[in-house]
This record gives C-alpha cells, sequence and structure tokens, in this order.
C-alpha cells in the first residue's frame, strides 16, 4: 500500500465514523406544537393560528411578513443544530421561515428554513446545523448565550408579502454528535 492509498483509507475510515455518529445523534423534542401552541402572535399571523391533530395550523391572511412565539427556559449550549418538522399547506407561497432564539439578555439569532420546492402536504423535517448564524435587524449587538434562552419565535422571512401556509409540528434540537 502506497502512502496515498494510506491516507485515502484513513480519511474514509474518519468520514464513515463521522457519518455513523452523526446518524446516531437523537434529536431532543423542545416543542410539540399539538400540545402547546404559540403564545403570541405578531403581523399579519394574528388571528390565522388555529389547531390540527398534529400542531398548529398558520395559514388563512397569514404572510411572509408575521410571526409568533413563546417564552422558554432553555439550555441550548451543547445543541448542534435546529430541526423542524412541518407541512406545506396548498397555498402557501412564502419562500422560508426563519426560527429566532433570544437569551436573557435580549440578545437573538436565528436559523432559516427554506419552503422553496418543498413537497406539499408531506411532513417535512428540515436540519439546520451548526450555531446560529443570523442576528435580527432590531436584535442588540451581541452574541446569544444559548446556555440561557428565554423565548423563541417562528415567523416569516419578511422578504416579501406572499401568502405563508404551513403546519407547524414540532421543533428540535439537534445535539452534537459525540466521535468515537
Amino acid at each position: 500500500m502506497n502512502l496515498s492509498s494510506f491516507v485515502l483509507s484513513l480519511l474514509c475510515v474518519f468520514s464513515l465514523n463521522l457519518v455513523s455518529a452523526e446518524a446516531d445523534t437523537e434529536k431532543i423534542t423542545l416543542v410539540r406544537f399539538d400540545e402547546k401552541p404559540l403564545e403570541f402572535l405578531y403581523g399579519s399571523w394574528k388571528g390565522q393560528m388555529s389547531s390540527s391533530d398534529n400542531g398548529i395550523l398558520i395559514h388563512g391572511a397569514a404572510t411572509a411578513k408575521g410571526g409568533g412565539g413563546d417564552s422558554v427556559s432553555l439550555d441550548l449550549s451543547d445543541v448542534h443544530g435546529l430541526a423542524l418538522c412541518f407541512r406545506i399547506l396548498p397555498e402557501n407561497k412564502a419562500s422560508g421561515i426563519n426560527v429566532i432564539l433570544y437569551s436573557e439578555e435580549g440578545h437573538a439569532s436565528g436559523y432559516s428554513f427554506s419552503l422553496k420546492n418543498g413537497p406539499t402536504n408531506a411532513t417535512t423535517m428540515i436540519v439546520a446545523l451548526n450555531k446560529p448564524f443570523f442576528r435580527p435587524a432590531d436584535a442588540p449587538e451581541g452574541y446569544v448565550n444559548l446556555s440561557a434562552i428565554t423565548k423563541f419565535q417562528i415567523q416569516g422571512n419578511y422578504q416579501d408579502a406572499a401568502p405563508l401556509a404551513v403546519e407547524l409540528i414540532r421543533l428540535e434540537a439537534v445535539p452534537a454528535p459525540s466521535i468515537p
């Protein structure tokens, strides 16, 4: 075996371990929307939430310029990412939704989830890995303290006023994989 074959073999073994570690990571349910709907709504989402068997429906006059949220007490310091389980309804035209996390200092960071080309009427789970990557314009400067999350919001992406129609089912945390 020459050096390049050995290095390639080593990389393959290392990659397989990373993939299996990621696959073995179990998600932790943070919110089940069938058990706890959003505490508050704002913008175009006001009055546009209803219960479903699996969660909550955001539809009717809701657009990408609205949202809702809830007060929580979470330590997400060991989280590798967030997963959102939802269903896109046929009348949806919005291109994405955001999940924003707020820490007790008021700092905020968020994850974006694309609704483009998603299957209609099929339960979908999108995983956004790594730490939150954008800061809402109205949040104070500074980093969100993931060990002291006090509020989360789910909102349209505010790109346009496109009709937003989704069923929110679960919000889950994806723990960092343990590498053997």
